[in-house]
């Protein structure tokens, strides 16, 4: 795999999971604060956002994305 097609499994995946965590009804916001059902999910819902600002960075930083490499 290349630099680029990491980096952009690194996004997909980092915003599936930011985004399905709460949709699925483990984390609801209330008070202007998001709540988790346990502290698994609240350790995989940041987990994500490590995952896709990684994937941002190796995009942005590294592997200078391009079109043509994918």
């Amino acid at each position: 795999m290349t630099c680029a097609r990491i980096a952009l499994a690194l996004n997909v995946l980092g915003t599936i999971g930011v985004g399905v965590i709460p949709v699925i009804g483990m984390a609801t916001a209330y008070g202007g604060s998001i709540k988790f059902r346990s502290i698994w999910w609240k350790l995989s819902w940041w987990a994500s956002w490590l995952i896709f600002l990684v994937g941002v960075a190796l995009s942005a930083f590294v592997c200078r994305l391009t079109w043509s490499e994918m």
